[in-house]
Parts: structure tokens; C-alpha cells; sequence
């Protein structure tokens, strides 16, 4: 009896898993989008982001630059400093688990920064994404 509610339970267990992240995913999207305001206000207080030299930037390299991110209030913060900076950067709101908003398209270079991998639930599904991506590229 118990050989075959097995398979059912490992399914549904997986389902649930699968329900744990998707939940966790969608409370740090709002939690970033809550801190919006704040984070901006923080980090215009320093100013680092404003004596950033252009150049070494790649999008200030004239390289085409792609920036994911879960929430939509940092991607207008994003947009925001990139045209008072001057540069062109594509954003696109996307869970970094789930990247098919990228519509098939391939990258030379992935990375990330502000400690991101905290973030993220599923990390195993994280990396198949970013491999997806890169591999496009390499065809």
C-alpha cells in the first residue's frame, strides 16, 4: 500500500516545494518594492552610484546590457539613474528563476550583485537559467 502512495507523495511534495518558492519569490518582490523609496533615498545619500565613472561601465563601453530584477519599483530606480547617467540599459522584471521573458536570447556575461543569491529560493533552478542563457550564446 504504502509503494504506491509513495510516487503521489513525492509528487505533491514537489508541487508544494514548488508553491514554497513562487510564495517566496513573490514576498521579496514586494518587500524590495516596499523598500524602494528607502534604498533609493540610502544610497542617493552616498552617492556612489553618481561617481561611478562611465567608461568602465559596459553599458558606458557601448555594450548592450540587460538588468533583471523581481521588482518593478527598483527597475524604475534602475531607469531612472541610467538616463541621468546616460546609459542604455534594457530592464526587464522577471523572476531570476524563470527567465523566459528573455524570449530565447543569449548572453556572453552573467552577474550579479547586492548579495542576490540570499534571494533566491530555488538556487539548482537559478543556475539552470543562468547555463540556459549562456548557452545560447555559445551556439
Amino acid at each position: 500500500m504504502f509503494g504506491v502512495l509513495l510516487p503521489e507523495l513525492h509528487a505533491l511534495l514537489g508541487m508544494l516545494e514548488g508553491l514554497l518558492v513562487n510564495l517566496n519569490h513573490e514576498a521579496n518582490r514586494r518587500h524590495w518594492n516596499r523598500q524602494a523609496a528607502k534604498w533609493e533615498q540610502l544610497r542617493d545619500n552616498d552617492g556612489l552610484w553618481r561617481r561611478i565613472p562611465k567608461e568602465p561601465a559596459l553599458a558606458g563601453l557601448g555594450m548592450g546590457v540587460t538588468s533583471l530584477d523581481i521588482s518593478e519599483d527598483q527597475l524604475a530606480i534602475a531607469a531612472r539613474r541610467a538616463e541621468r547617467l546616460g546609459l542604455t540599459i534594457e530592464l526587464i522584471r522577471a523572476d531570476a528563476t524563470e527567465m523566459s521573458s528573455l524570449l530565447g536570447r543569449g548572453f556572453d556575461l552573467v552577474c550579479s550583485t547586492n548579495g542576490f543569491y540570499v534571494w533566491i529560493a530555488d538556487l539548482p533552478q537559478l543556475f539552470k537559467e543562468i547555463a540556459r542563457i549562456l548557452a545560447i550564446a555559445l551556439r
